[in-house]
């Protein structure tokens, strides 16, 4: 079963250790927020987990934290903790026993919900997320550090890997604006025009070879690799080196701006 799941949309299974080492953790400030529009922490479900930035997270305030992926090799590098299952499942599975109906007070997808078969994934949450509880969805875009770099990282993305975009890499060049939410916007929430909540924000420090890390970790940097046999990464280093000022120790401010949905039944 594990190997099949992996043979779907599975950008990040081969490059595991990288994309662990090198995406950045999602803030406090937006699981509190998340936290707070839901009125029981019994039970959650991180979908997508990675390697689990946010179901650790998810742990300080629920009960229990069921956190799922469909890549077992990414659930090699997760931190365990004594309230977090972890298990290798695709995100719609249709016949899993994790969850009972209407069980779960709050359903998390940090930048993944674009790869899942929408259809299939909301009649799953339809069927597991209790009256009252929440689903959110949130992905960020390029990350902003000057314009030197910005414009070294935009010509790295037009140049390199735009030719390599999956087709579902549109949802997020579209901040989620487009993907289908056949749900409803709780009434304590952050509700704006456009349905997207965008005033939650990552924000690091990190020397280049953090930064590159980051970079190498996106599944078109990946892609990238597996059609050409090079690391376009490693092919403007010497461009990324220059404008981050010729010296790879200095540790600049590196900010994601997020965009959010969040929904109820």
């Amino acid at each position: 079963m594990a190997e099949a799941l992996e043979k779907r949309n599975d950008y990040f299974s081969k490059n595991s250790r990288v994309y662990s080492q090198g995406r950045p953790s999602h803030p406090p400030e937006l699981f509190d927020y998340l936290v707070s529009l839901v009125p029981e922490k019994g039970l959650a479900w991180d979908v997508a987990c990675g390697n689990g930035q946010a179901a650790l997270q998810l742990a300080r305030s629920f009960l229990k934290v069921k956190a799922t992926d469909l890549s077992s090799q990414q659930l090699q590098y997760v931190i365990p903790r004594e309230n977090i299952e972890y298990f290798t499942e695709s995100a719609e599975e249709p016949n899993s026993s994790l969850f009972e109906p209407s069980s779960v007070d709050l359903i998390t997808i940090a930048v993944g919900i674009h790869w899942f078969p929408h259809k299939e994934f909301y009649a799953r949450v339809s069927k597991v997320l209790k009256p009252g509880g929440i689903i959110a969805c949130w992905g960020y875009n390029y990350p902003r550090v000057n314009s030197e770099v910005d414009q070294v990282m935009f010509r790295l993305e037009n140049d390199f890997f735009k030719p390599y975009d999956p087709p579902e890499f549109k949802h997020i060049v579209n901040e989620y604006s487009d993907l289908p939410w056949p749900f409803k916007y709780p009434e304590n929430a952050h509700v704006t025009p456009d349905g997207i909540d965008r005033s939650f924000f990552i924000n690091k420090s990190l020397n280049l070879e953090q930064y590159c890390l980051y970079l190498k970790s996106r599944s078109t940097a990946q892609l990238y690799i597996e059609k050409e046999g090079k690391d376009a990464v490693d092919l403007m280093y010497s461009e990324l080196l220059k404008a981050w000022g010729n010296d790879p120790s200095v540790f600049r401010d590196v900010k994601w701006s997020l965009f959010l949905r969040v929904g109820c039944l």
